[in-house]
């Protein structure tokens, strides 16, 4: 089954985003901009409502006159710095859209646990840190999964070299943007609804992703 994580609902586009998702072999829509957090159908495709949410975050930088002081962790310098993003929100069906939601990614992330969803970091060049950043305990800030990016190999390498569950969206919201040269996650299973989408999140099962060369 095929899912692009990442699209957007428009009123001008919807049906064409949907026809070209269907041509081109797509299976389901995660889609953000809906009125409502319930599934929707539009033929054979399957759409799942989402959230896209902004939060923001600060992180300790430590700084290290040399290796052997980076290695024993004896920092020379440490800087605060905070950190402003988006991250893809996904609720269990009988839950509504969160409102006016805690805009710190902690309390954010705690928040959607608690309602039995998930977090989605669409993390960027410039807040990478935040989704990837861990220490002894694990992730300083631990969301569900990581978004790829169309295209981009880094992206994946950084997921998976920390064990992230990837996902990957094409960031689409018209069926010009939508092609076969943008990303989507594969899965070895029929997914029918989101909480069964939600449940193959939480379990972090290895998961195929394709993404062009």
């Amino acid at each position: 089954m095929k899912i692009d994580f990442n699209t957007h609902y428009s009123r001008w586009h919807f049906k064409g985003l949907c026809r070209k998702a269907e041509r081109i072999g797509l299976d389901a829509l995660v889609m953000t901009g809906l009125k409502n957090n319930q599934d929707r159908k539009h033929k054979s495709l399957l759409i799942f409502p989402a959230q896209e949410v902004d939060w923001k975050a600060a992180m300790e930088i430590q700084g290290y006159r040399t290796l052997e002081d980076q290695e024993n962790h004896k920092a020379s310098t440490v800087r605060k710095e905070v950190y402003t993003g988006k991250a893809l929100v996904l609720l269990p069906s009988n839950v509504d859209f969160l409102r006016n939601h805690d805009k710190r990614l902690y309390p954010l992330l705690e928040q959607v646990s608690e309602l039995g969803g998930v977090t989605i970091s669409l993390h960027n060049e410039n807040n990478w840190p935040i989704a990837l950043s861990h220490d002894s305990t694990g992730y300083i800030y631990p969301f569900d999964a990581i978004r790829i990016k169309p295209g981009d190999i880094k992206d994946i390498y950084s997921g998976l070299a920390y064990n992230e569950v990837p996902v990957a969206g094409s960031d689409s919201c018209s069926a010009k943007n939508l092609t076969q040269r943008k990303a989507f996650t594969e899965y070895g299973c029929w997914i029918d609804n989101r909480d069964k989408l939600i449940d193959e999140l939480d379990k972090g099962l290895e998961q195929g992703h394709h993404t062009p060369e």
